[in-house]
């Protein structure tokens, strides 16, 4: 029967500590992400309604030919 020590280290390093480095050196490396945008714009601290992020009641202006 082999030695369980060196078993049970080789379990640890390959589904705890190769993970576990793994996932730190993704973090260190990956670029920092802006934050989302907020809709609508200039909605920060107030109650939005949905029809604020829609269009006007008469449709889009530049299919109807008013713009």
């Amino acid at each position: 029967m082999k030695n369980p020590v060196p078993i049970g280290v080789g379990y640890l390093a390959q589904y705890i500590v190769k993970p576990l480095l793994g996932f730190c050196i993704a973090k260190v490396l990956a670029p920092a992400r802006a934050p989302a945008p907020r809709w609508p714009p200039g909605a920060a601290g107030r109650r939005v309604a949905i029809s604020d992020a829609l269009p006007p009641a008469g449709g889009c202006a530049l299919l109807a030919g008013r713009a």
